[in-house]
């Protein structure tokens, strides 16, 4: 949405607000879940069967509901009467029993703390089925994302009540398919109410037909202290590869082919080229959370495996100087032998991992050097090992000290003249208050 977009739908809300008889009112309803459910399969390192379930039903995890059963002509269906989905902006709203209560602002310098219901059973709509069982392994979907979306419905898409072309345009000759259509029609994604966006703080109550969430607002401040930033001693509290940790390839040395150009300079505070980063130009997987090295001195993965003739198979995977023998994004119907390196992107951090010599004996020898199967990505763990930063000094020091791929870089920008400055996002040189 440009300006001028924004200044049109604003003028189209304001008018239509301030008439007696206006558009009847639609709410729609946004839980997103494609945080929680990224953060989750990472920390854990596995891939949860329940978000490959509903990933297979909504690519994006956000589930999109309305409860405005009256507005557009229901169909009959199985002996049931079915509501059909809203369309808005191009995007399908199904029709589900959710009904949502105490967005209410009141003077008395509280905020709200809406609750959020759902009806489920084993005849209603599939995504509140696939919503409920994603609560198995996303902590009863603490912290997803809620947004409640009102328009007037003359502002909705021609699909809820004219036969479309492909792009959305009404067909020709034009053909209906309700009985009333709202006056002065006009299609605009733009033209909202302000959205109200809360995020599931708890659940707070669910049984076999219903299940009801207990919202709050990101600027709830309850128990809140400054510095807002955790002052650990022995933590770094950094994200790894992410805000605040410089240890990762600078723009320039990736291959830009699965993340958004943009979303990685705000996550490195950049807003021109990589080089005003200061980012190292190697930075190779190097050791999980354990500090057990994926990587020695030059970035090497050292898999302690032997082969069928008893010959040690834990070489080096080498990490050039140059910008060609790099991890690349993970892509489908790729084949990765045993050593290689890749990433994979969420929210512009890029996430690397090392593919493991797989398929050996029950003590971990004999392996064979059969590649990754080509459409396995990561994190699953048969096949692949994360780099993870222990969040520790020596976690810290396995990255940067002298001699790592990164300690030599000639873009450190931790090196001086008395050596490498260790850019630890701890404070070591506190003590805990008695």
């Amino acid at each position: 949405m440009n300006k001028q977009e924004a200044k049109v739908a604003s003028k189209r809300i304001r008018e239509e607000s301030s008439k007696l008889n206006h558009a009847p009112l639609v709410t729609l309803f946004e839980i997103d879940l494609s945080e929680i459910a990224i953060d989750e399969t990472l920390s854990r390192n596995l891939r949860l069967a329940s978000a490959t379930q509903a990933l297979a039903a909504v690519p994006d995890m956000i589930f999109r509901f309305h409860n405005n059963m009256s507005l557009l002509k229901p169909t009959v269906g199985a002996g049931a009467v079915i509501a059909p989905p809203i369309w808005f902006g191009g995007v399908k709203y199904v029709a589900a029993p959710i009904q949502a209560s105490g967005f209410e602002v009141s003077t008395k310098g509280t905020l709200p703390r809406p609750k959020l219901s759902l009806t489920v059973n084993t005849e209603g709509v599939e995504f509140i089925s696939i919503l409920k069982n994603l609560m198995k392994d996303l902590g009863d979907l603490s912290n997803a994302k809620v947004t409640r979306i009102r328009t007037f419905s003359k502002y909705l898409d021609y699909q809820n009540f004219y036969v479309t072309n492909g792009d959305g345009s009404k067909a020709t000759p034009e053909r209906t398919i309700v009985e009333r259509i709202p006056d002065d029609l006009t299609p605009d994604p733009n033209a909202t109410l302000p959205k109200d966006i809360y995020y599931i703080d708890r659940k707070s109550m669910e049984d076999k037909q219903s299940l009801e969430f207990e919202l709050s607002s990101i600027l709830e401040l309850d128990g809140m202290v400054l510095p807002s930033r955790l002052m650990a001693q022995r933590r770094c509290t950094f994200n790894y590869r992410g805000e605040g940790c410089c240890y990762e390839y600078g723009q320039d040395n990736n291959d830009n082919q699965c993340f958004s150009v943009a979303d990685w300079k705000k996550i490195h505070r950049s807003t021109g080229a990589s080089h005003e980063l200061n980012l190292p130009n190697l930075a190779p997987p190097m050791a999980n959370e354990k500090d057990e090295l994926l990587g020695g001195s030059k970035g090497v993965v050292r898999n302690k495996k032997t082969d069928s003739g008893g010959n040690d198979i834990s070489d080096d995977f080498y990490v050039s100087n140059s910008n060609t023998n790099k991890p690349n994004c993970w892509k489908k119907n790729t084949v990765y032998p045993p050593k290689s390196a890749v990433y994979i992107n969420v929210a512009g951090i890029n996430y690397y991992y090392v593919a493991k010599f797989w398929d050996c004996d029950a003590d971990g020898n004999n392996c064979g050097n059969t590649s990754v199967p080509s459409n396995d990505p990561p994190p699953n763990t048969k096949y692949w090992e994360p780099d993870v930063c222990s969040k520790t000094i020596k976690g810290c020091k396995i990255r940067w000290n002298a001699g790592t791929p990164a300690g030599m870089s000639s873009s450190n920008p931790f090196k001086g003249s008395a050596g490498v400055h260790l850019p630890f996002g701890g404070w070591p040189g506190i003590n805990r208050k008695a």
